[in-house]
């Protein structure tokens, strides 16, 4: 299968958006660290965890595949719109707001 876009303009693109967004991203690792943290500690809950997923879900489909990888790759912007909004962004979003889906402790 031959691709769009070289392996150059590929690595261009990480390079871009490094540059562009710094530091969202070592932002959202380090709110992933401490949720984990506090869950092993017995703070926070599922529910927590849930939201954060559907934050790095977005971030993923909206900051790199709709905003940078769509400069080298034509589809990019519609897998963004089915990455985010149709599939895993909807189906963890209603998880993480669903009465029921998570017990009184919080955990799955």
């Amino acid at each position: 299968m031959r691709l769009p876009f070289s392996e150059s303009a590929f690595l261009d693109v990480f390079a871009a958006y490094n540059r562009a967004l710094w530091p969202a991203g070592p932002a959202l690792g380090v709110a992933t660290l401490g949720v984990a943290i506090g869950l092993a500690r017995g703070r926070g809950g599922a529910r927590v965890m849930a939201a954060l997923l559907v934050a790095h879900w977005a971030w993923s489909g909206i900051a790199y595949h709709a905003a940078f990888f769509a400069r080298i790759n034509p589809a990019a912007r519609l897998f963004s719109a089915m990455f985010v909004f149709l599939v895993a962004g909807a189906s963890m979003l209603a998880y993480a707001v669903a009465p029921g889906m998570l017990d009184r402790e919080g955990t799955v």
